[in-house]
């Protein structure tokens, strides 16, 4: 789409899903920030020009809705 650039991230890794269950099972409950801090950034980036930025997240299966990974969708508005 014109004036935007959108990025596409897959990640083979375990899911969302799975993922969250190893935490709640932890032993130490710290928070993650990484994702809130890159998202407040873009955030500040598309406030400059007055335009909002997507991120979206999608969890991949295969046919038998095992776990592929997670693909991180992040939409990018231009001047």
């Amino acid at each position: 789409v014109k004036g935007q650039i959108s990025f596409e991230i897959v990640d083979n890794g375990i899911g969302r899903q799975k993922a969250q269950e190893i935490k709640e099972n932890k032993v130490s409950k710290q928070n993650s920030i990484g994702l809130k801090l890159t998202k407040e950034r873009l955030e500040n980036f598309a406030k400059n020009i007055n335009k909002e930025i997507v991120m979206d997240f999608e969890d991949m299966v295969d046919n038998n809705q095992q776990p592929l990974g997670t693909k991180a969708i992040i939409i990018l508005p231009i001047k």
